[in-house]
């Protein structure tokens, strides 16, 4: 009788692992990885700080899943990131990658900044994802 109630148990717990873990209601680790440049491969940010925002567009209120600074004065104008998340992030999702480069460091969108917004689908089954991201002069 014992066996079968342990039986029994495992059984139970499988099976609610399992429907959870396909229904996608599980977490994982995301992270998305690449560069920032300009549009003919440059990066002539100097000093500057680049401000860096991952954001679900199909949800009506466009939530902001990740949004901050992770590379502040790059080591030899090398301005790799790596945005990780460790959460809930629907496979379905459409997400928009964006990059605010401050260049004279006022924390104000301003003519000598540059901006960008990409639209990038994370898919279920990749996990690790490179990802350059093309910055433009910031017009308004």
């Amino acid at each position: 009788m014992k066996m079968r109630s342990i039986f029994l148990f495992l059984l139970v717990g499988l099976t609610l692992f399992a429907c959870v873990f396909a229904s996608g209601c599980m977490s994982t680790t995301y992270k998305i990885e690449g560069k920032v440049l300009t549009e003919n491969g440059s990066q002539p940010f100097g000093s500057a700080t680049v401000y860096l925002q991952l954001e679900d567009i199909t949800d009506p209120n466009h939530v902001v899943v990740l949004d901050k600074a992770t590379i502040k004065n790059g080591a030899d104008n090398n301005y790799s990131y790596v945005l990780v998340h460790d959460g809930y992030l629907n496979p379905k999702g459409i997400y928009t990658v964006s990059a605010w480069v401050d260049i004279n460091g006022d924390m104000q969108k301003d003519y000598n900044d540059f901006t960008s917004r990409s639209i990038h689908r994370l898919e279920a089954n990749i996990l690790e994802q490179p990802f350059d991201i093309y910055v433009y002069p910031y017009t308004g």
